[in-house]
């Protein structure tokens, strides 16, 4: 049996909401994500921006672990395993920083001054 059958189907208006709601959301996650880049070149200036980015991301999951959450919405669903991920982001970004090291660019577009 269909299991559309008795369900409105939405109009052209709900789509058009869920669309810019779709869109709204990545916009969002960008602003975020310039916005942590901002705040890091900020306080710490170019070089160290992934390095402070990385560790704020495994000290908020810490503090998630430690007050009793395990999951999160992250598409690696393992916070152990993101704190994991992101602290040796933060180590190898830190050490390039320190060493004075050029973190390899794909796009090729410059690197550090």
């Amino acid at each position: 049996m269909d299991s559309h059958v008795g369900q409105a189907q939405p109009d052209n208006a709900e789509l058009q909401r869920r669309e810019a709601a779709k869109w709204e959301g990545i916009a969002f996650t960008f602003c975020k994500a310039a916005t942590l880049a901002f705040l890091a070149m900020l306080l710490a200036g170019p070089k160290y921006v992934l390095t402070l980015i990385a560790l704020g991301t495994v000290f908020c999951y810490v503090v998630m672990m430690w007050h009793g959450r395990m999951d999160t919405r992250c598409f690696a669903k393992s916070p152990p395993l993101i704190c994991g991920f992101w602290g040796a982001v933060a180590l190898g970004a830190g050490y390039c920083a320190w060493a004075g090291i050029e973190l390899p660019s794909i796009l090729r577009l410059g690197g550090w001054q």
